[in-house]
């Protein structure tokens, strides 16, 4: 009886997992702080599409996908969590970080502090919460901070003035997508740039191939070619493009530590595995603080 109980508990465990919730733990600071490395986070599997269903997203919700670049079929990619800031038919703008009407308040950004007066240690950064992956040159420390942690120092010491570390409107930076001089854009300003919604059409020309080009060739499965003036879609001429599936922009809430949809563009629908809710537990701090604690 015992060994009928223990199967049928750990049968009942696995299709828990499978079915329902599905833990996954975060092993970068890209989400800090809404998520914090250690923390096992509780994926919604009955929004897979193997079960009939499709995901209902909405901007700001905690996602986790397949990392679009990574070679192989699909369900075998990288698995990463973000925020979704941009939904199939948006147009996105970042100025200093942030997306207007964005609504998320907790963004972390990089910030240089000097601390000639040797005030901040990493005792003093644990016992307040602040990043516990700060680096430390001579007298400068680097932390990423949100203006709650920037207000933290203000009260520990007024000598510790956070200077933000920010790229400059129109300085091109060859690591952010899609790498195309007539476009400079980097981390801090980005854009603006329309999100594909399934059944939309665009004007194609050269402008706009650095931007599609990875979606009709990689994700719609087309050839694509240019010549002269002309672009050549599976081998005719054509000035428009419709597209077959939705598109998503991902984003961390750590602006400045999170590779993202800045980096390698956009995902696709069937890329999207499921919504996340829940911080089961973090294992490498024991707070109740962090105990199912909810996803916002």
């Amino acid at each position: 009886m015992k060994t009928f109980k223990l199967a049928l508990f750990i049968a009942f465990a696995v299709l828990i997992k499978h079915w329902v919730f599905q833990p996954i733990m975060i092993t970068s600071d890209s989400m800090s702080n809404t998520l914090q490395r250690g923390d096992y986070t509780l994926l919604n599997q009955w929004q897979k599409p193997f079960l009939g269903n499709t995901i209902q997203v909405k901007k700001n919700q905690v996602l986790a996908f397949h990392y679009p670049l990574d070679k192989g079929a699909i369900k075998d990619k990288i698995v990463y969590i973000k925020r979704c800031v941009g939904l199939p038919g948006d147009s996105l703008i970042v100025k200093n970080g942030k997306i207007e009407k964005n609504g998320i308040l907790k963004l972390k950004f990089d910030y240089i502090v000097n601390d000639p007066n040797h005030l901040i240690s990493k005792d003093l950064l644990k016992k307040t919460n602040l990043d516990l992956e700060a680096k430390k040159l001579n007298n400068l420390w680097l932390l990423s901070l949100d203006e709650k942690q920037i207000k933290m120092l203000a009260d520990i010491a007024p000598s510790l003035k956070p200077k933000k570390i920010s790229q400059h409107k129109n300085e091109f930076d060859p690591s952010i997508f899609p790498s195309d001089t007539l476009r400079k854009w980097n981390r801090d300003f980005f854009g603006p740039v329309y999100i594909p919604k399934s059944g939309d059409q665009i004007r194609l020309d050269k402008n706009q191939i650095s931007l599609y080009k990875k979606i009709i060739e990689t994700y719609e499965n087309h050839t694509l070619e240019v010549k002269g003036s002309y672009v050549l879609i599976d081998g005719e001429a054509t000035e428009t493009y419709t597209f077959n599936q939705n598109y998503y922009f991902f984003m961390g809430d750590n602006r400045h530590q999170s590779q993202d949809s800045r980096h390698w563009g956009f995902v696709p629908e069937n890329h999207l595995i499921a919504t996340c809710n829940r911080v089961l537990f973090n294992i490498d701090n024991p707070s109740t603080k962090r105990i199912f604690k909810s996803i916002e």
